[in-house]
């Protein structure tokens, strides 16, 4: 897409991801927004290889997260590297019980990197911010997901720009966070801990010669409700 292009000439990008080693935060409603989030991994068949990923719960029993993750775990399928069935693995902790769910994937979109995967009943799902157009420059924000494979880390930050345009017409969150592999498709919550973005993409300046990023790029949470509102009207 033409957004890659031009991020790609701007940016050294290493990986899709998030965040710093930080705890968990004891205040609420932020602590109580984790519950919603959880780790996502897909297994070959041999053990030897897994990719991790950050998703959080729309309802009961749907997972948002990044496509790129889903896709990365179906060609993987396709090429016998995993399952013949796309088994996904989504770890969250509810009130410190650590649960383990098999998901599937129920709607993919290439373009705005977002999927959906269905699992079985039981989950807490998040809430999102009702206006995003509220959204300002230097506003507080948390994420939390599997930071290199670990899970839960924690990284605070602020808002950037609201709305960046990254060419094809879209418009994305960019946040001043820092970021690392593994929390692609975390949630970006408002210091109410309401769901303002999700991770998309771990964004390098080229003068920065390190993995760890200070930056991050964010589907914006107007977008993803919209995609959320589909499994509502099933």
């Amino acid at each position: 897409m033409k957004f890659i292009a031009i991020l790609m000439s701007l940016l050294v990008s290493s990986c899709f991801s998030c965040a710093t080693l930080h705890g968990l935060t004891n205040t609420d409603p932020i602590k109580k927004a984790y519950q919603s989030v959880g780790r996502l991994s897909a297994i070959s068949k041999d053990g030897k290889k897994g990719i991790f990923a950050t998703g959080f719960a729309i309802d009961d029993k749907h997972i948002m997260s990044a496509a790129h993750f889903c896709i990365s775990a179906f060609e993987g399928s396709v090429k016998g590297q995993w399952d013949e069935k796309i088994n996904i693995m989504f770890v969250y902790h509810n009130d410190l019980i650590e649960l383990k769910k098999i998901l599937e994937i129920e709607l993919i979109e290439e373009k705005t990197d977002i999927c959906i995967l269905r699992g079985n009943p039981g989950l807490v799902p998040v809430e999102f911010v009702d206006n995003y157009s509220k959204v300002q420059i230097g506003d507080k924000i948390h994420t939390v997901g599997a930071s290199l494979s670990l899970f839960p880390i924690l990284s605070e930050g602020t808002i950037s720009v609201p709305k960046m345009d990254v060419g094809d017409g879209e418009r994305m969150l960019f946040a001043s966070i820092h970021v690392s592999p593994g929390n692609s498709g975390g949630p970006v919550f408002s210091e109410d801990g309401k769901v303002i973005g999700m991770v998309l993409m771990q964004i390098v300046p080229v003068f920065v010669l390190s993995a760890d990023s200070p930056f991050c790029l964010a589907q914006r949470s107007d977008v993803l409700k919209r995609f959320a509102k589909m499994m509502e009207e099933e």
